[in-house]
């Protein structure tokens, strides 16, 4: 009977808050400003006949719990007019109200939404719609409607953006360097040594609340942009609690199922990481990093036997094996809550975690030509493209993508809460690269033909975390209160290439009885790199609210902010170089690897093992920024907005590049640190004052009209300032940093006019100009050889214009139709006429870094912007309340500068291309989603091309590939 009596006690107790829930019921809401957008804190949400009383927080929501029954409900804080809404609640549930849009007093009317969280495209065009500065974005609802699987997937749908490689982001035209991107309000560190974007490959569209593109510059965000700000949020806790999780299948007709090469790799590929098994061995790692792993001479070195045990432990896998490549899948899962603490304070949370893995086969054409030129190299007129490599690729990849998001807010008293989110992703790429192809006269060589083979692995991983606080500070009742927001930023990022490795065999042209290991250190390659950067970050604004001298509701705000920026690259290469030029015969091998594989008899056959020191190959670097900004955001007469102000940057840059050939590390002399003319050292110091005007007209309740003129700045990069190169594979290109480098400034100009139809139909067109001084470009050098060697100089000026359209519209319930297009038009002089033909004719001191410029064409596009980029999505609906639908989503890009010319050679073209995506998607009760989608359903060839003078501009194939088509089942649960 204890027994029983214990249980049924324990059942109640159990049971017992889920009875008293079950007696009450729940309101949440969530209040914005008319005139902004924002969301608003501190306002008192009030059922005034049972005494039940709660506020806003800063995010303008709210919990109120009530007894079930009809009750009006009062929203009210002071200077603003009170709004009264009647509700019904239903015991045991939770009633969420719309949003309502507070105005001041003096307002005619009042403006009612959709529910504002910024995660649907509905809230995206009101936030865009009241925002001081021209920009644009795509919501959580837009994503989830698409077939996208990453961050830079779903960009290439914005307006004005186009998106190179597969990753980077270019904003109106402009490259990567020319864009800067924010994770939750704190600048991101980069895990690419060549470039301070952020590859948005690494960010999981499932992970992602909104994206914004900021166009034009306002003085609380950070200078260094013009092309536009990325601006990224990860979703955020909800207000009830959830939890949902996915499961994704697909695969791609060129690839799954199909043979497929990969190699042995580390029993955590399967995480994206490496176990250690590519690592160099403990007897590299335990040397200082400027000592190479060079056999000794009677100048000094490494005894032969401690090289030699070195060549023993490499890691020893190069070839590749067989498998079928197997379905790609993505899994996801979330959760999260708003559960509240006491009387007064709320705790927030959301864990959520989106792995994917998929495999991918391309099979292309990749040509390298000389120029010839019988006349003379200054008329580019008489020159023509003569194939000096030809070769067939063939490359397998497997890539994961793995991303954490844990998201943390309190709010211990009302307007006053503390947050943390953290962000962890990791990405990498397995691959195995074998070309064939042949090796032509064209630079005075014998022909040969050749075959090569990579096998390698990138890693590249991002920790990012945000710590703050947001705090209202009421100095009178009758006021409205001031807001105080800080944040500490720490941003990881590191990108880990162990072990790629390279065998090259060639035999002259006609003979096919053998093939001979190439006697060049491309052959028997492994190659080591690590970059890592570090960004620590802290900032605060201080937002004070006011009436001008019309009543008007304005607000000024200023802040500062600090960053500390440091990155490292290390990167080593090693290699079996033949003791005699001429190969024995017993050197010769029918198949790459097949001697590589045992290194003992490799060393029996002649070769040395030995670490390349003859080029640059580290670099430490540092950045310090400090910044300092005031922003006024006042109406200067009704309907008619100012949004501006200044901000002032100062920026302080020094790279440090090491050879490892050199005993010291690095070559320069420490009592002239700071001489710019010392080939190793690059530093840059730059103070800014910044000014920002954007004028916002609101013709109509409904249609908008800006106009604005800001004044941006575009730093080199570290990687830009260090002489540090490197050929990735056999006939690629090779880039080198120039330690002379300036920032460059730009000025920008912006007109908007916006028409807001309805909450989700929108029609904007725009209107922009840039002009850009001392633009940071990357030239073509002098080279005689196979490689094509390019560096970064500041082009004299270059000039950007463009126009943008957006139209959105839902008709007749089952349709919607979406399309966005610009068109852009630029100039840049990359040098002048003069200065070229002096380096030509030999007029210039050989040994100055001038002399060894030689760009073909003086003036140009910009590198890799596209005259026009359209994206047009059509839907329809298979239901009234548009929860099913089916979706054609079309997006295609102009001709585009892939790699400016030089020494005579025309500009490497990538040819326009479109991209048909089709997406099915399905409701299934009130908790399940299905998806299927197929991307690339056209299987487009994408193509890089040079113009060959001499034969009338005929087009040459550079590069020329198919990704296939592409396709997805997916299904969504949700709690």
């Amino acid at each position: 009977m204890k027994q029983v009596i214990f249980r049924l006690f324990l059942l109640a107790a159990l049971l017992m808050p889920n009875l008293l829930f079950a007696q009450n019921a729940r309101l949440t809401g969530q209040i914005i400003d008319a005139t902004s957008a924002e969301p608003m804190f501190g306002v008192a949400v009030v059922i005034k006949s049972i005494n039940a009383f709660t506020q806003t927080d800063f995010e303008g929501r709210y919990t109120l719990e009530a007894p079930p029954g009809d009750y009006e409900v009062t929203f009210q804080i002071a200077v603003y007019e009170p709004q009264i809404r009647k509700v019904t609640l239903v015991a045991g549930q939770t009633t969420n109200m719309s949003t309502i849009a507070l105005g001041v007093k003096t307002a005619q009317e009042v403006v009612i939404q959709g529910r504002q969280l910024n995660n649907t495209q509905a809230s995206l065009l009101a936030l865009q719609r009241k925002s001081g500065a021209v920009s644009d974005g795509v919501s959580q609802e837009a994503i989830k409607k698409s077939p996208d699987s990453s961050a830079s997937d779903v960009l290439k749908r914005v307006t004005g953006i186009t998106i190179v490689d597969g990753k980077y982001v270019f904003v109106r035209g402009l490259g990567e360097r020319y864009s800067t991107t924010e994770l939750n309000g704190t600048l991101l560190s980069s895990p690419e040594p060549d470039k301070r974007v952020v590859p948005l490959d690494l960010f999981p569209a499932a992970l992602i609340k909104n994206i914004r593109i900021i166009k034009s510059f306002l003085p609380e965000d950070p200078a260094e942009f013009s092309g536009g700000l990325v601006k990224i949020e990860t979703q955020e806790f909800p207000d009830v609690f959830s939890f949902a999780g996915g499961l994704t299948l697909g695969g791609n007709a060129n690839t799954t199922q199909r043979h497929f090469q990969t190699y042995k790799g580390g029993k955590k590929d399967y995480l994206g990481k490496d176990d250690g098994t590519r690592a160099l061995p403990e007897a590299v790692r335990d040397l200082p990093p400027f000592i190479p792993v060079v056999r000794g001479t009677v100048f000094g070195g490494l005894p032969n036997a401690y090289v030699g045990g070195v060549a023993a432990t490499m890691p020893n896998t190069w070839d590749s094996k067989t498998i079928n490549a197997p379905f790609d899948r993505d899994l996801k899962l979330s959760v999260g809550d708003a559960i509240p603490v006491g009387a007064r304070s709320k705790f927030g949370y959301l864990l959520g975690t989106s792995y994917g893995r998929k495999w991918r086969f391309r099979e292309s054409k990749e040509n390298t030509y000389a120029v010839i030129n019988p006349v003379n190299q200054i008329v580019a007129e008489t020159a023509f493209l003569s194939p000096l490599i030809t070769s067939d690729v063939k490359k397998w990849t497997e890539s994961v993508l793995w991303g954490n998001n844990v998201n943390l807010s309190y709010e211990f008293v009302p307007n006053q809460r503390v947050f943390s989110k953290t962000f962890y992703s990791r990405n990498s790429d397995k691959y195995v690269r074998k070309s064939e192809g042949f090796v032509s006269t064209a630079n005075g060589g014998e022909p040969v033909d050749f075959s090569s083979q990579n096998t390698g692995w990138i890693g590249r991983e991002i920790l990012h975390q945000v710590f703050g606080g947001e705090h209202a500070l009421n100095f009178s009742p009758n006021w409205r209160p001031h807001k105080l927001d800080w944040s500490v930023g720490y941003s990881k990022a590191n990108r880990d290439e162990p072990n790629l490795t390279q065998q090259l065999f060639q035999r002259p042209a006609g003979i096919f009885d053998f093939r001979t290991r190439a006697t060049s250190t491309d052959n028997a390659l492994q190659f080591y790199s690590f970059s890592e950067d570090l960004t620590e970050t802290g900032a605060f604004n201080y937002e004070i609210p006011f009436s001008q001298w019309s009543g008007l509701q304005s607000k000024f705000k200023f802040g500062a902010m600090a960053s500390d920026r440091v990155k490292e690259l290390r990167n080593r290469t090693f290699n079996y170089v033949p003791q005699s030029v001429i190969p024995s015969a017993a050197s010769n091998e029918f198949t790459p690897g097949s001697v590589v594989n045992n290194v003992a008899a490799l060393i029996q056959k002649g070769y040395r093992f030995q670490e390349q020191t003859s080029v640059p190959n580290f670099y430490d670097a540092e950045q310090k920024l400090h910044a300092y900004c005031g922003q006024l955001d006042m109406p200067l007469v009704a309907k008619f907005r100012f949004v501006g102000g200044a901000r002032y940057e100062d920026s302080f840059q020094t790279v440090k590049t090491y050879e490892a050939a050199y005993p010291l590390g690095y070559e320069f002399d420490p009592s002239n640190y700071y001489n710019v003319a010392q080939s190793k050292i690059g530093k840059l110091h730059t103070k800014d004052l910044l000014p920002s005007a954007n004028l916002i007209a609101e013709i109509t309740a409904d249609m908008n009209l800006r106009f604005g003129y800001t004044e941006t700045v575009n730093r080199p990069d570290f990687r830009d300032l260090s002489p540090v190169g490197f050929q990735g594979t056999f006939g690629g290109e090779r880039i080198f940093g120039n330690n002379q480098l300036a920032r460059a400034y730009v000025h920008n100009y912006d007109a908007r006019w916006e028409w807001y139809m309805t909450t989700d139909d929108y029609l904007g067109v725009g209107v922009f100009y840039k002009g850009l001084s001392n633009p940071i470009e990357k030239i073509g050098l002098s080279s005689l050889s196979t490689n094509r060697d390019f560096t970064f100089i500041n082009a004299k000026n270059g000039e950007i214009r463009g126009l943008e359209f957006e139209f959105r519209k839902y008709f007749a319930e089952r349709f919607g139709f979406e399309s966005n297009l610009f068109f852009i038009r630029s100039r840049v002089e990359v040098m002048d006429w003069v200065d070229q033909t002096f380096i030509r004719v030999g007029l210039v001191d050989p040994t100055s870094r001038r002399a060894i410029y030689n760009p073909t064409n003086l003036e140009r596009d910009l590198e890799g912007q596209s005259p026009y980029v359209y994206n047009v999505k059509f839907n329809y609906y298979l239901d009234k309340d548009r929860l099913s639908s089916i979706g054609l989503l079309y997006n295609i890009f102009g001709d585009r500068i892939d790699a400016a010319g030089s020494s005579g050679a025309p500009d490497q073209i990538e040819k326009g291309a479109g991209i048909l995506d089709l997406v099915f998607e399905k409701k299934v009760g009130e908790r399940l989603d299905i998806k299927a989608a197929a991307k690339n359903i056209l299987d487009t060839r994408f193509k890089v091309v040079q113009k060959n003078p001499l034969l009338n501009n005929q087009e040459q194939i550079v590069r020329s590939y198919r990704d296939g088509v592409s396709y997805s089942f997916s299904m969504n649960y949700k709690l």
